[in-house]
């Protein structure tokens, strides 16, 4: 039997994200009204709260991904630790490793979190897709550059040590991640970088932007 269809499974989508959003609230909420902070009990049940929280920010994540206009701006930085912690999964099934990095100086930028988060997810699966078969990796996703009106990530694949090397279709691989942005309202400017892709994101600078992702 075929899953359901992609565009089905959107529609029915919020849904289910409200039912788990709800399943979350009564987990945290029954969590805080038992046992204090010093208490062992109080330990375990903290413990409880953080993976409710975690699993609130997955939640939060997938709603970006299904392009929900109502979230207000995030800070890039956050937002690519969520996404590349929810990507390690397919790409381990995939037998690649992914490698999440931050080597932007320490400037708080915040970005549109669903135009941010479903480009770079695009971006990811394009690349994955356009790897010759048997070939295995490191997939390495940087967040290499943010300032007040811009924040940078570039999604490069990376061949193990003593691999033979192959070229990478750029131009096949930017055609192939264009296709995927139709949901976009504010695209990334996008380039080819050496093994992969470069996304350079509209930002918002300053106090103006931390007020705006407090909302």
């Amino acid at each position: 039997m075929d899953p359901v269809r992609p565009d089905t499974l959107a529609f029915l989508a919020p849904g289910l994200l409200h039912q788990l959003g709800n399943v979350l609230f009564t987990i945290q909420g029954n969590a805080q009204t038992l046992g204090g902070a010093d208490t062992a009990i109080g330990r375990e049940l903290a413990a409880i709260l953080a993976a409710s929280e975690r699993g609130g920010q997955s939640l939060r994540l997938l709603r970006c991904l299904l392009g929900d206009p109502s979230a207000g701006p995030a800070e890039a930085s956050g937002l690519l630790t969520q996404l590349g912690e929810l990507a390690r999964v397919p790409l381990r099934e995939l037998r690649h490793v992914l490698d999440l990095r931050h080597s932007a100086r320490k400037v708080p930028v915040f970005v549109a979190p669903s135009d941010f988060c479903i480009a770079v997810a695009e971006a990811l699966r394009s690349l994955v897709l356009i790897l010759p078969n048997g070939v295995h990796g490191t997939v390495v996703l940087d967040l290499c550059d943010q300032g007040p009106r811009h924040a940078t990530v570039r999604v490069v694949f990376q061949p193990p040590a003593g691999a033979l090397p192959f070229p990478l279709d750029v131009g096949d691989l930017l055609a192939r991640y264009q296709t995927g942005q139709v949901r976009l309202h504010s695209r990334p400017a996008v380039t080819g970088h050496a093994m992969g892709l470069e996304l350079v994101f509209e930002g918002r600078g300053g106090a103006q932007a931390e007020q705006a992702g407090q909302a």
